[in-house]
């Protein structure tokens, strides 16, 4: 008889040695990316304030046109 365990957000069957998915320190394990990312991950709108707020470089092609517009 296989041993398994259930995926804590779906419920689907993971046998002994299958990959598993799980975030350091914490009990919870799932089968793919994407139950992993439904236990832990937020959905939000981007704005400038989030992006901002994660240290992210904020591009603007449009802008940058303008430059080499101007370089020409």
């Amino acid at each position: 008889m296989a041993r398994y365990i259930k995926c804590d957000c779906c419920g689907k069957k993971i046998n002994f040695g299958d990959e598993i998915y799980k975030f350091g320190g914490h009990a919870g394990l799932y089968c793919s990316g994407e139950c992993f990312a439904d236990s832990y991950g937020e959905v939000q709108e981007l704005d400038k304030e989030l992006a901002d707020d994660c240290y992210h470089t904020i591009y603007d092609d449009d802008v940058r046109k303008e430059e080499i517009k101007r370089e020409m």
